[in-house]
């Protein structure tokens, strides 16, 4: 039978067939299958995604030496964390490395949540390739809210409300949307926008969520936020000035995970730090040595319960909380 004469379900049942095998046996990445198949990155992970959901692709890992959770149960005790989670792999390529995290990230959402959750949805890289991810769902009882404005947002890992449409769509679930940008230009002009109906509505909602999903920003000279046209140089110096490590929702914070008291901080429409000391179940996605610094400043200042990250930064927060003290209270 030639490719003319397929129906379109065979067709498409044939592309995920040799997406798979080109991903899974030969170990091509989702970009050179785009590239040899002539189709975009987006839909050779979305048919990927299908030929898990449709049973084409089943996925078992076996690890003789359970090297994985070994690790992961080695973070939980250093780190204080109620729960971690461990790639096997890593990259040194950060986009490679975010699909890595967000792979494991999204099996790892789909266990936990339950009917009845409300979700708090962060942004970054390693969150976007979370929830392009997660497979679709028969459907939870979820209701989904950003935690961090976006409006305005060119980069779609920084599209807050998309993300969470985008991750309820996948559960076929519910979600609010936050018609707000994440920083404005004064003080006065937050109070006002966090006073009309829309916007407060769903910051009452953050009082009650029962899971975050977050990133974890990189150092300050890293960040994708401090290269956009948000932040001026006199924010960046302030940072600095203060021995910032990191942030989580755009909320900096030093080597102790103190959050910063700077100029601007009053200005973001974010969840604050201590909105996740409250939170039952904060899922932290991050990886990459950059980040060792933020992540472990963060896990022992008690930002986040639960970490999802990779082999390699495992290893070297570690090392790292096995030299330090922990600063948690």
């Amino acid at each position: 039978m030639s490719t003319n004469e397929l129906t379109p379900r065979e067709r498409d049942l044939q592309l995920m067939v040799t997406i798979a095998r080109l991903y899974y046996e030969a170990g091509l990445t989702q970009q050179a299958i785009a590239s040899r198949l002539k189709i975009s990155r987006v839909r050779v992970n979305r048919l990927l995604q299908r030929a898990r959901y449709e049973g084409i692709v089943e996925i078992r890992i076996h690890d003789p030496m359970g090297t994985s959770d070994v690790l992961a149960g080695e973070l939980r005790a250093a780190l204080g964390l109620n729960d971690a989670v461990v790639a096997p792999a890593s990259s040194e390529d950060p986009a490679e490395l975010a699909d890595i995290i967000g792979e494991r990230a999204a099996r790892y959402l789909e266990q936990v949540l339950a009917d009845g959750d409300l979700v708090g949805l962060g942004w970054g890289h390693t969150v976007y390739r979370t929830v392009q991810n997660l497979a679709p769902a028969e459907g939870k009882d979820l209701t989904v809210v950003p935690v961090t404005g976006g409006m305005g947002a060119t980069d779609p890992p920084f599209r807050s409300n998309e993300l969470a449409q985008a991750f309820a769509h996948r559960f076929r679930a519910r979600w609010v949307p936050l018609e707000a940008p994440f920083l404005v230009e004064t003080l006065e002009a937050r109070q006002v926008l966090c006073q009309q109906e829309m916007i407060k509505r769903v910051l009452d909602l953050w009082e009650r969520l029962d899971v975050a999903l977050v990133g974890v920003g990189a150092a300050i000279e890293q960040s994708p936020l401090l290269r956009s046209t948000h932040f001026s140089s006199h924010d960046i110096i302030e940072l600095e000035s203060h021995g910032v490590v990191g942030d989580i929702c755009s909320r900096f914070f030093d080597r102790a995970g103190k959050p910063l008291p700077t100029g601007f901080d009053r200005r973001l429409i974010c969840a604050e730090l201590e909105h996740l000391h409250r939170i039952p179940k904060v899922v932290a996605v991050a990886g990459g040595l950059r980040k060792v610094s933020a992540i472990l400043a963060a896990a022992q200042a008690g930002h986040f319960n639960i970490l999802v990250t990779d082999r390699e930064t495992a290893l070297a927060l570690l090392n790292r909380a096995r030299r330090a003290p922990s600063r948690r209270d």
